[in-house]
């Protein structure tokens, strides 16, 4: 009988650097409970980022993954597969969903598995969350210094959130009943953990001591206008660091807002859901997934 072996693809933004790093930090909890989660190649990740990077055909340049580290990857995985006795594999990268335009990528993935009986584990967040999402995050990273709308109109690509469109490569390749699909909302998980709505959704019961720590945070919408302000300005560079720190700390305890509502206007919102109104109907149809 082949072993389990859950390929948890993305999409980005639903949690999966929080849950990484939950996995390779209770490894041997995890190995005792017969669940194996391997290590990335030099422990340089807590998720297995450079696993996906090996398989696409344009990985980032600062993953450092040329011709030879290519190699050196995949047999660092094959060898860490064979040697393990536990009867459930999980192998985590939202990296990995970025290959839904290299068909033959996804190929190379399921004969490099083909020892296991594969499933694929998909989160996926309200379009518009999504994107807000990203724009938070890029604010954090320093990547942009302009308003939401801006960002939609010059940065943002709508179809990152066309979900269905993007699983076509993966249910061509490995059929859809390999697809477990879930919605990446607190109220719909199990007990309102994504941990254990992950391991719900795989049909695993484990022993789960700790929670998961919170992870990537973005900046708080009601801060954004100030963290731009003050990562844009002449002040000494450790001065604005520390700033932005303070800020992002000051964030974590303001209340939850509606971050759709507070930076758009409702013509511009429903302009935007205009957008993704097929692609959520096709969600329903295809995966009972309703936004």
């Amino acid at each position: 009988m082949k072993k389990k072996l859950f390929l948890h693809i993305g999409f980005h933004k639903t949690g999966t650097s929080a849950l990484q790093e939950y996995l390779d930090n209770h490894r041997e909890e995890l190995e005792r409970q017969d669940i194996f989660y391997p290590r990335s190649h030099d422990d340089a990740f807590p998720g297995n980022v450079d696993l996906s990077w090996a398989f696409n055909n344009n990985p980032p340049r600062w993953g450092n993954v040329d011709e030879i580290n290519r190699e050196k990857i995949l047999d660092f995985y094959k060898k860490q597969l064979l040697s393990t006795g536990c009867k459930n594999i999980i192998i985590s990268s939202e990296d990995f969903v970025l290959l839904d335009s290299q068909i033959i990528s996804i190929e190379k993935i399921k004969e490099y598995l083909r020892e296991y009986e594969v499933k694929l584990v998909v989160y996926m967040r309200e379009p518009v969350e999504f994107m807000l999402s990203l724009y938070s995050h890029a604010i954090r990273a320093r990547q942009i210094n302009c308003s939401f709308k801006t960002y939609i109109a010059e940065n943002y690509n709508f179809a990152a959130a066309f979900y269905p469109a993007r699983l076509q490569p993966w249910i061509k390749v490995f059929g859809k009943e390999s697809l477990i699909v879930r919605k990446y909302e607190k109220k719909s998980f199990i007990n309102n953990s994504l941990l254990e709505d992950f391991f719900d959704a795989i049909g695993i019961k484990i022993r789960i001591k700790d929670k998961m720590n919170k992870s990537n945070v973005g900046v708080h919408p009601w801060l954004i206008q100030a963290y731009i302000d003050i990562a844009s300005s002449d002040i000494d560079e450790k001065v604005k660091v520390k700033k932005l720190k303070q800020l992002l700390r000051v964030g974590v305890n303001l209340p939850k807002e509606n971050a759709a509502k507070f930076l758009l206007d409702e013509q511009d919102l429903a302009i935007i859901n205009n957008v993704y109104k097929t692609s959520k109907n096709k969600l329903r149809q295809d995966f009972g997934i309703e936004f």
